[in-house]
């Protein structure tokens, strides 16, 4: 099984573990912000500290634990690339984000706006450009994406060694996500 990638913000350093090496091995807990499946959608109680389920019990996420080593750079939105016919992940009326395809921008009460078609219920939509997400065009990726596996596992450690690795220790056990989120930054996960 392949690895995946979405948009997500760091909640909380999870664990610090060392390998056979002493090297760190950080866990961390991150919050998708454009949730693709249900099991994906952040707890509103959770991240209050409110919420009376615990992880596996509540039918939201109260996020995703991740290795740093799986963390990508993030990279802004390109909404250039907002065009007739292009590719977009686009949030559906359940809240969740799903693939859609540009038919027309617009603007209505001087509000910029997207036209999308969902791919998967052949709907078409009027949104809010804040509710759509450009997918870069992987056409020139094709090189990659019909090489071996080896080639593909190559690749992903040729990306883990650009990451810059740097460790954050929060101060305390359960410190409120206001007290260090300056510290963070929107960033992709694998999962």
């Amino acid at each position: 099984m392949g690895h995946h990638y979405g948009n997500a913000m760091i909640v909380e350093i999870e664990d610090i573990e060392f390998d056979e090496a002493n090297e760190p091995i950080v866990k961390m807990r991150v919050m998708f912000c454009n949730p693709t499946e249900a099991s994906m959608r952040a707890c509103p109680y959770y991240l209050e500290g409110k919420c009376k389920f615990t992880d596996d019990n509540c039918r939201f996420s109260h996020g995703h634990v991740v290795k740093l080593s799986d963390v990508r750079e993030f990279h802004e939105p390109d909404f250039s690339l907002l065009k007739r016919d292009a590719r977009c992940l686009a949030r559906y009326s359940d809240g969740l984000w799903y693939e859609a395809v540009v038919d027309h921008l617009t603007e209505m009460k001087e509000k910029p706006m997207v036209e999308v078609t969902f791919t998967a219920y052949k709907e078409s939509t009027t949104i809010n450009m804040g509710d759509v997400f450009p997918l870069a065009d992987w056409e020139e990726d094709e090189d990659i994406s019909s090489s071996s596996s080896s080639d593909m596992d190559e690749n992903e450690e040729e990306e883990e060694e650009d990451i810059s690795v740097v460790v954050w220790q929060p101060g305390g056990v359960g410190q409120a996500l206001g007290q260090w989120e300056e510290h963070t930054k929107v960033s992709e996960f694998k999962f």
